[in-house]
């Protein structure tokens, strides 16, 4: 894992925040949004990004539940860097990534949203798909992990647990199984997301 605090200007954080284009939501199976707003980012950021790759895409996440346990290894593009800058002031959580990690496609552990872009790894799948997937270790049953259902925890060991600070990059290999670390009272979190190959 690589972090840079102040990653962002006064002037890269006012445009990332304003130049929002093609924006999607997506609606959990309970009720929580997950808005994306696609971005064409600044070059003055594309060019701090530069020892992680080329940039493949970038957007602004705004989410109303932490996100749960997937790799963001992408389908079309496979990207080698996910690359994330928190945007709130005062961040809910942060993220876990995890030991276990895949190639050639993003999966989710979980269908809570339904879309087609994180393929859903049933169980019975996970040893074969997932690399050091191991059916004899668990994840803790800890607060920041607490929105993970029972099962998904099942073959998972934490490489690292990163709290959010604004405008803080944290950039780790796209391939790593990770999610959002839960909070008491959690409402939001809004970061910008940006993978690279």
């Amino acid at each position: 894992m690589i972090s840079r605090p102040n990653f962002l200007t006064d002037t890269e954080l006012l445009f990332i925040e304003t130049f929002w284009e093609d924006s999607k939501t997506y609606i959990a199976n309970n009720g929580k949004k997950l808005n994306l707003h696609q971005i064409n980012l600044p070059g003055t950021v594309i060019d701090k990004l530069s020892e992680f790759g080329d940039v493949i895409k970038s957007e602004v996440y705004e989410l109303e539940q932490p996100y749960r346990i997937h790799n963001d290894t992408r389908n079309e593009v496979q990207s080698k860097w996910t690359c994330i800058v928190p945007l709130d002031l005062k961040p809910q959580g942060g993220v876990t990534v995890f030991d276990q990690y895949a190639y050639n496609f993003s999966y989710s552990l979980d269908p809570y949203y339904n879309n087609d872009y994180n393929k859903l790894l049933q169980l019975e799948d996970r040893k074969d798909k997932i690399f050091q997937y191991d059916e004899n270790v668990k994840l803790p049953d800890i607060p920041e992990l607490s929105h993970i259902r029972d099962k998904d925890k099942i073959g998972f060991t934490i490489k690292e647990k990163i709290e959010f600070e604004f405008n803080k990059l944290i950039a780790f290999p796209s391939i790593n199984f990770h999610c959002s670390n839960n909070t008491n009272n959690f409402s939001n979190k809004s970061s910008l997301v940006i993978f690279t190959k």
